[in-house]
């Protein structure tokens, strides 16, 4: 009876204690944001994450769902996010790096595409929520270059190469993930 008393409470320690409350160091996740930016008005962007440590990396698609009939605007962004404080609290601070590309094509009389590329560095925050949910919010500025072609028969719409003319961006980003 002793030893059946004991395997019990081995097995309840292990089972309700500290070790099972551990903080997960690496896994997977997904997300989903919203982002604004002097670039673009509105962009959607789901996306996947990998997390190790005080590090995180996101590939995520960027598209914009309220474009007019004769527009489409879609793109890519890898992010990079590091924080210097960790993960595990419930609020955690850190450093943001992305790159991204964007096409917008619009289909009116004259077929035009235009091109982003653009790369971005801020600051932002998580809210750590219930089972591996989080919230977060970040602003981030950078450069960004375009190309734009066209079959506007005028030589103002010819095509212009990427990294002929740079621009500054301003961008704030709302987002909404799971980690398992």
């Amino acid at each position: 009876m002793k030893i059946k008393t004991l395997i019990l409470a081995l097995l309840l320690v292990s089972a309700f204690g500290k070790a099972q409350s551990i903080t997960k160091n690496q896994g997977f996740g997904v997300l989903t944001g919203s982002t604004y930016s002097t670039e673009f008005p509105f962009l959607l962007s789901p996306g996947v994450l990998y997390y190790f440590g005080s590090h995180q990396l996101e590939l995520g698609l960027t598209f914009n769902p309220f474009n007019r009939y004769y527009q489409r605007s879609i793109g890519s962004s890898l992010s990079y996010k590091y924080y210097p404080n960790q993960r595990s609290t419930k609020f955690s601070l850190y450093f943001l790096t992305q790159v991204g590309y964007q096409q917008n094509d619009i289909y009116n009389y004259y077929q035009t595409t235009k091109q982003y590329l653009h790369g971005n560095a801020g600051y932002g925050f998580e809210v750590q929520g219930y089972a591996g949910l989080f919230m977060g919010t970040h602003l981030s500025f950078g450069l960004y270059s375009d190309r734009m072609v066209s079959e506007l028969p005028t030589d103002a719409f010819h095509d212009c190469g990427f990294f002929t003319d740079w621009d500054y961006g301003v961008s704030f980003q709302f987002m909404l993930g799971y980690r398992w």
